[in-house]
């Protein structure tokens, strides 16, 4: 996906997985692998991944074709956040804001809420935390 279209969020709005499931053990295997270098990117860079990410992991033994499409989504967005930095001014003001959120029983395959929160400083995530 060298030369693919960057977009500008991490994951399409109100996807539902809802395609017939892959059984194909190659396939299955490449799309764990990617969901698991997604996983150490979560912890180690772009935190902003983390709920597609964590989505993800929800499929890992059935997948469908949409699964393999949003992996190809989430790798478009890192493309195009690919050289971002978070810079500090000294001079600024640091501000500690908290968002939250959470669903109810939206996931139509296990009927299971999803609560999630972030934390920016200076308007920068700097934690991400999701629980279902």
């Amino acid at each position: 996906m060298k030369n693919c279209h960057a977009v500008s969020i991490s994951m399409q709005e109100n996807l539902q997985i809802t395609n017939t499931i892959i059984n194909n053990n190659k396939f299955v295997n490449k799309y764990q692998s990617v969901v698991k270098k997604f996983q150490f990117l979560i912890i180690y860079i772009w935190l902003d991944i983390s709920f597609a990410a964590e989505f993800l992991t929800c499929w890992n033994h059935a997948l469908t074709k949409q699964c393999w499409e949003t992996v190809k989504y989430i790798i478009r967005y890192l493309k195009n956040i690919l050289n971002y930095d978070v810079l500090f001014d000294e001079f600024q003001k640091f501000h500690l804001v908290e968002y939250s959120n959470s669903n109810w029983k939206t996931n139509l395959q296990n009927r299971k809420s999803i609560i999630r929160f972030f934390i920016k400083i200076v308007d920068e995530s700097v934690f991400w935390h999701s629980t279902k």
